[in-house]
């Protein structure tokens, strides 16, 4: 496709011929700031939601590995704020982030399927593009995965101290009401998930969905890009043998 744009700035007539060759170089410089910005820009993004997670993952795990030593302990009460300010750390990331995951998200995910169908239907005969295309295929997927597993492994630690936590009453039998009436009203129904836009739950169910949509787009778009070459065919067969 960049070589096809070259090839029709060289050969258009509303363009001067001794500029012709600066456009060139200014499309080109063009592309590349365009790409890099992007890149750049999804690479942090990526790089910093991972670590959030990452770190959230540690403080989770270490509650849940550390909640059953609170069984010996009568002060229920510090199990309950650790938990409270978790799920507080979790929604306000969610919060602040879940739009920008969303369009990182999406972004990903066509720059998936676009350099998949370059690289079936339009790079074939040239190799730089091919390497190119794979590279931002492998490009695009580790961004992608860096957002939805460490994303995923959030939320499946957070149903599990919720889990712990929604059991804690039966920790405490001499406080058990009280500690039922407290878990029922400020945590039962209280939701902590990292989402993409409030839309979707990060999950790896949510990611092998997609990957699913992608396999699917991809058959449509070729299928269609199949028929379509084979109409232009057929039109330019028949042209020939009428005139």
């Amino acid at each position: 496709m960049r070589i096809r744009a070259f090839q029709e700035i060289r050969s258009s007539i509303h363009i001067p011929k001794e500029f012709k060759e600066i456009c060139v170089a200014l499309s080109e410089l063009r592309n590349t700031l365009t790409l890099t910005t992007l890149y750049i820009l999804s690479m942090y993004f990526s790089g910093y939601f991972c670590l959030n997670c990452s770190y959230i993952n540690l403080l989770l795990t270490e509650f849940i590995s550390q909640s059953r030593k609170f069984i010996t302990r009568p002060d229920y009460q510090i199990l309950l704020q650790l938990y409270h300010e978790l799920t507080e750390t979790v929604t306000s990331m969610d919060n602040f982030l879940c739009y920008s995951t969303f369009i990182n998200v999406l972004a990903d995910m066509i720059g998936v399927f676009w350099a998949c169908y370059v690289l079936v239907f339009e790079a074939q005969d040239d190799w730089q593009q091919q390497l190119y295309f794979l590279t931002a295929i492998i490009v695009y997927s580790g961004w992608l995965l860096m957002i939805m597993l460490p994303g995923s492994v959030v939320n499946q630690n957070v149903e599990v101290a919720k889990g712990a936590i929604l059991s804690c009453p039966g920790w405490y039998p001499n406080h058990y009401n009280e500690l039922k009436t407290c878990v029922r009203t400020k945590f039962k129904q209280k939701k902590a998930t990292l989402t993409l836009w409030k839309i979707y739950n990060i999950n790896k169910s949510l990611l092998i969905s997609s990957v699913g949509s992608l396999v699917t787009y991809g058959i449509l778009f070729g299928t269609l890009g199949t028929v379509q070459n084979s109409g232009d065919v057929h039109v330019y067969n028949t042209s020939k043998e009428s005139g």
